[in-house]
């Protein structure tokens, strides 16, 4: 798994580079929803990153975001979002990043996300910690949720399905410091670990 893991952070580094190569370009963007994009930078990044794992570990199962499963009924599966925060991408706002994960045998073993524009690279391996750019990294120590500040975000079913979080969002914000709203779930999460968000829920 360590080899995985070393190529893993390789590999989100090079998507990183392709999608950085279409950010705030004229790209062609599209529905997948009524509020859900995709871009040519998602399908570019996530042909990379496919392309990389089969020539290297074809035998390896991978769900990715656009194609789906490929199953090979393997014990190892690759979970990939290329572009996590394609709306962010789409209207020029930094905060996007790729997101790179394995399972064995049904249980997370390592996790990689990096965010291109500022060159952060996140990542952690099963009870070794989490890092970034090679510094170990801490959560919160806050007890208080009124001096938290907290991290969430919306379902693309908000507009459709009345369970979207805009109840929970309207209590929690008059309990806590303030919330925030990144639009990248990976990125909430790896700040989160690093202690800029003092917690992050997510509906859905």
């Amino acid at each position: 798994m360590e080899k995985r893991f070393q190529y893993a952070k390789q590999l989100a580094k090079e998507a990183g580079k392709e999608l950085l190569r279409f950010f705030r370009k004229n790209i062609k963007i599209e529905k997948k929803g009524i509020i859900d994009l995709v871009t040519e930078a998602d399908k570019k990044a996530e042909g990379y990153l496919l392309g990389s794992l089969f020539k290297l570990y074809p035998e390896d199962s991978i769900l990715v975001e656009e194609s789906g499963i490929i199953d090979n009924n393997s014990k190892i599966k690759w979970i990939i979002d290329p572009l996590d925060g394609t709306t962010n991408f789409a209207q020029g706002f930094e905060m996007f990043c790729v997101s790179i994960g394995l399972e064995f045998e049904g249980e997370i073993i390592f996790g990689v996300v990096y965010l291109p524009v500022l060159d952060d690279l996140y990542y952690a391996f099963k009870n070794q910690g989490a890092y970034l750019n090679g510094e170990r990294i801490f959560v919160s120590q806050k007890t208080d949720l009124i001096d938290c500040v907290i991290a969430t975000g919306f379902p693309y079913s908000k507009i459709t399905n009345s369970d979207n979080n805009l109840k929970e969002h309207n209590e929690i914000i008059l309990k806590c410091r303030d919330l925030r709203r990144c639009g990248s779930a990976s990125v909430d999460l790896v700040y989160t670990a690093r202690g800029i968000w003092d917690c992050y829920w997510e509906k859905h």
